[in-house]
């Protein structure tokens, strides 16, 4: 679990205002990194891309970049609000822990958005499900590739 924070702190996009600084240590140059107080982690991984105009109409169907296969299924993004809900809430509980949107650019139709910017940006939409103080502990990952769909 250590390595894949490791792993994934290395990859992660930081949210706008965030500066990164280096500290002189016995002659070695270490980062220091705004979530280095964080101690615990809530993953959200993505799975579809935002692709609607206002972040305020995420509920609506027609505002998500589906695949055929995600069209099929009822109420499948309303699961995608659910998912982002819960993981707001679980990171709300924990003042020690870092919110992680995950997921890449992988619907090159959907243009240049990341699920995990997308998520991001719904929850910022929803004032953060009543949990602001959230805001400042969650980051995005994009590591994935896109699929060519």
């Amino acid at each position: 679990m250590a390595f894949l924070l490791c792993l994934l702190l290395w990859n992660y996009r930081p949210v706008p205002g965030y500066q990164q600084t280096a500290v002189d240590l016995r002659r070695k140059t270490f980062r220091v990194y705004p979530a280095s107080h964080l101690k615990n982690l809530v993953v959200v991984v993505g799975h579809a891309v935002y692709s609607g105009l206002d972040y305020h109409e995420s509920d609506h169907k027609e505002s998500w970049y589906l695949l055929d296969y995600q069209r099929q299924v009822v109420g499948q993004t309303d699961s995608f609000l659910e998912h982002i809900r819960l993981g707001v809430e679980a990171a709300s509980k924990d003042p020690v822990a870092m919110l992680l949107f995950s997921g890449g650019k992988t619907r090159r139709a959907a243009g240049p958005r990341a699920e995990g910017e997308s998520y991001w940006l719904v929850a910022e939409a929803q004032t953060w499900f009543g949990h602001p103080d959230v805001r400042e502990r969650a980051y995005t990952e994009a590591g994935d590739r896109v699929d060519g769909r």
